[in-house]
């Protein structure tokens, strides 16, 4: 058997599964395919089978955390990165709204008392535009 598997490309494990009693019941389970694996079929198998014992090995080795909920509040790091964009244009409406890609109009209408002022209000959605192509005031973030 082993000769056969070898030279007709036939599934070990299928003649295993299906051992023929005779030279006869051989040839008619070779012709009717049962000892024909699909090859795509057979490769997720045998892919399945390895990532299985894989993981098994891996699962052991790994640490148990704590998952943190977002409260949907900014942190203090957050509001301190956003007010130093305020800083940096020294409070100037017109420089803030250039880097942050805003109106200065939507700005004076909500001016910001300082840098923390401005981190709270942008957060809030104060400052959005929803006719601004990038997404409002908001986008900013993605910079930040």
């Amino acid at each position: 058997l082993e000769k056969l598997v070898s030279e007709y490309g036939l599934s070990k494990a299928l003649i295993d599964a299906h051992p023929p009693t005779d030279g006869k019941d051989f040839a008619k389970k070779f012709l009717s395919g049962v000892y024909s694996a699909d090859s795509s079929e057979q490769a997720k198998s045998a892919l399945r089978a390895a990532m299985k014992t894989e993981l098994s090995k891996i699962a052991g080795g790994l640490k148990r955390t704590t998952t943190k909920e977002a409260t949907g509040e900014a942190s203090p790091e957050e509001l301190k990165a956003i007010a130093s964009i305020y800083d940096q244009c020294g409070g100037s409406l017109p420089k803030l709204a250039e880097m942050c890609g805003m109106k200065v109009s939507i700005l004076e209408k909500k001016a910001p008392k300082d840098g923390q002022d401005f981190a709270v209000k942008l957060l809030s959605g104060a400052y959005d535009d929803p006719s601004a192509p990038n997404g409002g005031a908001r986008a900013i973030l993605s910079r930040v």
